[in-house]
């Protein structure tokens, strides 16, 4: 889980991203089944910016090998870390 941490802490720290940016609706809402990060692969595909394009990829693929079932508590777990 700490490579998960470090890569959402990244990618909160970057500008137009203070909610998760291209990922708000998994990390701020708690969206997380499969068709959710779906969803944020599509977000991330537009975003324009390099450097938060590589962050919400880095965190997404790390969301995505987490089972369906443990995601929310991962995110929670973060959250409860700040």
């Amino acid at each position: 889980m700490n490579e998960l941490h470090d890569a959402l802490t990244r990618l909160y720290s970057l500008p137009d991203c203070c909610s998760g940016g291209p990922l708000h609706i998994t990390t701020d809402d708690l969206n997380v089944e499969d068709a959710d990060l779906d969803f944020c692969v599509i977000q991330v595909s537009m975003e324009r910016s390099v450097e938060v394009k590589k962050a919400a990829t880095l965190t997404l693929g790390l969301l995505q090998a987490i089972p369906p079932h443990r995601r929310r508590a991962a995110i929670k777990e973060w959250w409860a870390s700040r």
